[in-house]
C-alpha cells in the first residue's frame, strides 16, 4: 500500500491537506494502513479514499450531493489503481 500512496507525493494536486495526510499514513505500519484504507479514510477535507481487496482503490468527494463529483477524485483513483497494477505485475 505504501508504494502506491507514495505516487501521490510526486505531484501537486492543489489540495493543501493532501500531502500532510499522505505523509501521516506512510508512517503507519502495513497492517494499520490496510485496515484504515479498507474502512476508508479522509485524505483531505473533501476527499475520502478506500481500498477494496481484489478491486482496487476508490476515491470520492464526501460532499457530492452539494458540489457534484470532483474530477480530482477520479484522477487520484486512476493514479493509485495504475500504480497498484504496475506494482502487482512486477512483484
Amino acid at each position: 500500500m505504501k508504494e502506491e500512496l507514495k505516487c501521490l507525493l510526486e505531484r501537486d494536486y492543489n489540495i493543501p491537506t493532501l500531502r500532510p495526510t499522505i505523509l501521516k499514513l506512510l508512517k503507519l505500519d502495513e497492517d494499520q494502513l490496510n485496515s484504515l484504507l479498507m474502512n476508508s479514510v479522509k485524505i483531505s477535507e473533501e476527499l475520502a479514499l478506500q481500498y477494496i481487496p481484489g478491486s482496487g482503490f476508490r476515491c470520492w468527494n464526501v460532499n457530492t450531493s452539494i458540489v457534484g463529483v470532483l474530477p480530482i477524485a477520479g484522477l487520484i483513483e486512476r493514479k493509485l489503481n495504475k500504480e497498484l497494477l504496475k506494482n502487482n505485475l512486477f512483484s
